[in-house]
């Protein structure tokens, strides 16, 4: 039956096994991408917290003469971080969704159809916050811990 034209001969145990690849293929590529990207948008966030934190220690030292305790501070910096996060997932949002969904649909090519991942999309912006929150404590803690006064005392020299 091979031979004859009109008569198409194709398994469906190979075809699943076409998909199977494929669909590993694409599942190595994305999370590797993703993880590659994921390091590069931490290593710049600790970078951008810890040149902002540098720059500020005179704002600092003039909080903690009107009063302001170590406490505040962290907790303004964690304002800021929770900041950053929210403002980071909403871009996601907006923009990621709909490339996906355009990823997807230019890449089909079997009849799957498009769903979120809803649990893991959750997953990943709490581990944004997460991230964001703690990186911004650490790198607040590792800040030079010089004395207000000399803080403003070597700004206006």
């Amino acid at each position: 039956m091979a031979d004859k034209k009109r008569i198409s001969v194709e398994s469906k145990l190979d075809s699943y096994t076409e998909m199977k690849n494929s669909e590993n293929q694409i599942s190595i590529l994305g999370k590797s991408l993703g993880m590659i990207i994921m390091l590069l948008a931490i290593s710049n966030y600790l970078n951008m917290m810890s040149e902002s934190i540098q720059n500020r220690s005179k704002e600092f030292a003039i909080l903690e003469s009107v009063g302001m305790t170590r406490k505040q501070m962290k907790k303004m910096i964690v304002y800021e971080s929770l900041g950053y996060s929210i403002l980071s997932i909403v871009i996601a949002w907006i923009i990621g969704l709909p490339a996906s969904y355009v990823i997807f649909r230019n890449f089909k090519r079997y009849a799957v159809p498009f769903v979120f991942p809803v649990t893991k999309t959750l997953l990943l912006f709490v581990t944004i916050i997460i991230i964001c929150v703690v990186t911004s404590l650490f790198v607040f803690s590792k800040s030079k811990s010089e004395t207000m006064i000399d803080l403003l005392r070597n700004d206006e020299v």
